[in-house]
């Protein structure tokens, strides 16, 4: 959700602040960035155990080196380990992770559009349900999200240097249009997520029939009948299948 500021305007979800940050990154990175977004956009459901542990590894990572220099331990050894430790904890608590995220966003929505809703804890609650329960579109949409702000954000630096457009201009005053180009782009993401899973799971079938499509009827008849025969289980699967001829 856009909150909206004091004076009664949507925030903007590309500002020309985080703009200018990512500006000063070089000109690699930024093209790093913009690919990375991309196959977030694209990959983020099928792919979904990598961007989960990947994210929430860099994230404590991070945090471990704050940690390290606090504590007085070595920090790249704690934000080695504790960047590590998390990354295998999320992948396997990745709905809890729906569930708090998805308690957080709705309680956010809640207090910022209906401020006078007397159970906020019941909205984090409820939230975080709903999330888990439609866990799939709830993943589609935080990825294709995440990876929308990144694509735009780091589009845009680069359409600044290549085609000398005022990127600052455009955040700045068509802030609206941005907005919707974010949520279009997240909805489009979602769609486009199931359906390059699909079409990449179904591959091999796809392989298989065109390669069938090149032999006669006669040959393909004959290349069926020549499938082993599927191995006879004995005594429920314990002892070694026995092969048919």
């Amino acid at each position: 959700m856009v909150p909206p500021d004091p004076r009664g305007r949507f925030v903007q979800l590309v500002t020309p602040e985080i703009l200018a940050e990512v500006g000063r990154l070089s000109l690699p990175a930024v093209a790093i960035g913009f690919m990375l977004g991309l196959a977030l956009w694209l990959t983020g459901w099928m792919k979904r155990t990598f961007w989960i542990a990947l994210s929430v590894t860099s994230g404590f990572g991070l945090y471990g080196l704050g940690l390290g220099r606090a504590s007085g331990t070595h920090p790249l050894v704690t934000a080695l380990l504790l960047g590590i430790a998390a990354g295998f904890l999320a992948i396997e608590l990745s709905r809890l992770i729906a569930f708090v995220t998805g308690g957080l966003a709705t309680a956010v929505a809640i207090q910022t559009f209906v401020p006078s809703f007397p159970e906020p804890l019941l909205a984090y609650l409820v939230g975080g349900l709903v999330c888990v329960v439609m866990y799939k579109l709830w993943t589609q949409a935080v990825f294709g999200f995440v990876g929308t702000l990144v694509t735009v954000y780091t589009g845009l630096i680069l359409g600044a240097v290549f085609l000398r457009i005022d990127v600052f201009g455009i955040v700045r005053n068509k802030s609206a249009l941005v907005n919707a180009i974010v949520a279009i782009g997240t909805l489009l993401s979602m769609v486009m997520q199931s359906r390059f899973e699909i079409w990449w799971t179904t591959r091999e079938e796809r392989n298989k029939s065109k390669a069938l499509e090149l032999f006669s009827a006669q040959e393909r008849a004959a290349l069926e009948s020549a499938k082993p025969a599927k191995p006879k289980h004995r005594m429920m699967g314990l002892l070694k299948p026995k092969q048919v001829a």
